[in-house]
């Protein structure tokens, strides 16, 4: 090595070369290119956040609960009702005209092929609550593609529900309230509802008590049918009742316990309004559009 090496060279400065400005991200709702704010699953820009429904931009309280339900009712009460009986109907005709037939097959029914279809009414659910065309085999697809998730998942949180409730009746009450929004989440979000369990404990902080109220009121529909079912069930046995035709017999039993499903679409309308109701803006989610806004995100 000779002297001259040790002396720095001349000339101009290196400079690094400037990055590439990022591509614009369109917006996931009007296709603007603006910048974003993530919501939840969703890049949505400042225009759409907007035009959100007042069933979405409102907190939850007992009130609006009820009535966005009605409001969501009378938008896909027919549909919801259709798709949650044609559901059970094949383990209700098992279970009325098989009676000796496994009490198991009824849990897994439950279990898989009804959650399934819950997955398809809180699709439904939430596509009218954001003014977007209602389509069943659109709904039924997103939830057959997400069937997994949806078993898997809300099995998780059952058995969560059970061990809280082995402590006591309120904590697992409560507990059962923290979950109600795991299936609304696994359906709608773009992440198959990635952590849907731990999402609906933390949007469902401090909403606990007043959707408990608001499930009750609409409770009462279903409490009520599910009396009514099991009178009859049990004057089969004990009144004149049993010696009645047995196709009347059957006959009555197979409506009845498909309006037991049915009678819990009003229930399910309350956990969609409220998953819409506890949908969260979180950060932005800026798109630099310039290079000096690539800078700037640096510094």
């Amino acid at each position: 090595m000779n002297d001259a090496d040790l002396v720095p060279k001349l000339g101009a400065p290196q400079l690094d070369a400037p990055e590439a400005a990022p591509e614009p991200t369109a917006c996931e709702r009007c296709g603007n290119f603006a910048d974003l704010d993530n919501y939840d699953a969703q890049q949505i820009c400042d225009a759409c956040i907007a035009r959100l429904s007042e069933l979405e931009r409102d907190p939850p309280t007992v009130g609006n609960l009820l009535s966005g339900s009605v409001w969501v009712l009378s938008r896909i009460g027919l549909l919801a009702a259709l798709v949650v009986a044609l559901a059970d109907l094949p383990i209700v005709v098992i279970e009325v005209f098989f009676p000796e037939s496994p009490t198991f097959l009824s849990t897994v029914w439950g279990m898989t092929v009804s959650i399934v279809a819950q997955g398809t009414v809180f699709h439904l659910a939430q596509r009218a609550i954001r003014g977007e065309e209602l389509s069943l085999p659109a709904s039924m697809r997103t939830s057959l593609e997400a069937a997994s998730r949806l078993v898997i998942i809300n099995a998780l949180a059952g058995f969560q529900i059970f061990f809280f409730l082995l402590l006591l009746i309120v904590p697992g009450v409560m507990r059962a309230l923290s979950l109600v929004l795991i299936l609304p989440i696994i359906v709608n979000e773009a992440d198959g509802g990635k952590d849907a369990i731990a999402r609906s404990l933390a949007r469902m902080s401090g909403h606990r008590v007043t959707a408990l109220l608001a499930y009750a009121v609409w409770g009462v529909l279903w409490v009520g049918g599910l009396s009514a079912y099991l009178g009859f069930s049990l004057a089969l046995d004990t009144t004149a009742l049993g010696q009645a035709p047995t196709e009347l017999v059957s006959a009555v039993l197979l409506v009845a316990g498909l309006l037991l499903p049915v009678l819990m679409v009003p229930t399910m309308c309350v956990t969609a309004v409220l998953y819409a109701k506890t949908l969260r803006l979180r950060e932005p989610a800026h798109r630099p559009q310039t290079v000096q806004d690539a800078l700037d995100l640096d510094d």
